[in-house]
């Protein structure tokens, strides 16, 4: 993530295999962008972004800046950093941290209540992706008595707009977890997803610290929906947008979001639709919100523009499927020092990007 930042060379030309379905088309931008910031050892700008997908899917650079703005727009596998370059979300929420705090109930029944806000750090694509809340969370419990060390639970739906994770009742008998006790969720690997449990005591929290936290948290907050202007807007992307800020990658994480933004008079919390609003937002908006962005028209690809340069069939693998194939007609796709070709999936009909031979 440190290193310096690959640059992205294109052939000129396109391939011919793609749909000119508008339904297809952001899907297909989409799975390029996310299998090029794969293969890339870090962020990329959007002009080499832009560049790709123009390349590949036969656009004008004009008509591939709209579909990469369509795409980056709804909250999938990509972010837009603060620095306008882009990065997988699984990438930015590694190692993030937050903090709950479990009332009475929650230790009755041995649960966790998350909101929107905690759900998009553990599952970060749930927006677009919504089977991915489906996946059992592997949970690293810390401290450990006779209660094993590891297990795995799913995140299911509660009321009123929140989710548990459930299971826990062991764990917070035996470790005394009680009221006034912070609970740290940290991700530790997104991809699996495996996530660690925490029982901070109260004793060893520094309130000036914690404090110093959330009111930065708020202002953080106050500043992205000035930004969008107006609203209601979803919890959900406001934390997107803090995540692409690095704000969760602190050691010592703020109280949970939706208690530090309702104790503040310039946000209205609506929690049933996990929507939040900043109330003194009266200026223009600088950046737009995925929830009321215009559809850009549809921009099909010019099937008179000439192919890429041939290529050699290549072997490549499909994360998605899990199975390797034959590309007969693949599509160079290169970054400073590593030469890649994409291709699509016989199976899954996604992009897939691999090294050349």
């Amino acid at each position: 993530m440190n290193e310096k930042d690959p640059k992205l060379k294109l052939a000129q030309g396109t391939g011919e295999k793609h749909s000119t379905d508008p339904e297809h088309t952001t899907s297909d931008v989409h799975d390029l962008l996310e299998e090029i910031l794969h293969a890339s050892r870090g962020p990329l700008p959007q002009d080499l972004l832009v560049r790709a997908t123009a390349s590949f899917l036969g656009f004008s650079e004009e008509e591939a800046l709209l579909q990469v703005q369509k795409t980056i727009a709804a909250p999938g596998a990509l972010e837009k950093l603060p620095d306008d370059s882009y990065e997988l979300v699984f990438r930015l929420v590694e190692y993030n941290r937050v903090r709950l705090v479990p009332g009475p109930q929650e230790f009755s029944f041995g649960y966790l209540a998350l909101t929107e806000a905690e759900r998009c750090l553990l599952c970060p694509d749930a927006f677009l992706n919504p089977d991915s809340t489906d996946r059992s969370l592997e949970i690293q419990l810390n401290p450990t008595t006779s209660f094993p060390e590891t297990i795995r639970e799913p995140m299911t739906y509660g009321e009123k707009g929140t989710w548990r994770l459930s299971g826990l009742g062991t764990w917070f008998d035996e470790t005394k977890v009680r009221s006034g006790m912070s609970v740290i969720i940290e991700v530790t690997d997104p991809w699996v997803p495996r996530i660690t449990l925490d029982a901070e005591e109260s004793e060893k929290l520094d309130p000036s610290l914690t404090n110093e936290r959330d009111r930065d948290l708020a202002e953080k907050s106050a500043a992205i929906l000035a930004s969008l202007g107006g609203g209601p807007h979803l919890l959900f992307f406001l934390m997107r947008r803090l995540i692409a800020q690095r704000f969760f990658s602190d050691a010592v994480p703020p109280r949970p979001i939706c208690e530090v933004l309702s104790k503040d008079p310039r946000f209205q919390l609506d929690p049933i639709r996990s929507t939040v609003q900043l109330l003194e937002a009266t200026h223009e908006p600088t950046e737009q919100d995925p929830l009321g962005a215009e559809e850009p028209r549809y921009l099909g690809r010019d099937q008179t523009q000439p192919s890429g340069r041939e290529l050699n069939p290549v072997t490549l693998a499909c994360r998605r499927c899990d199975r390797s194939f034959i590309e007969t007609e693949p599509f160079p796709v290169t970054l400073e020092g590593s030469s890649l070709v994409a291709g699509s999936c016989p199976d899954c009909q996604k992009v897939v990007v691999g090294k050349a031979p």
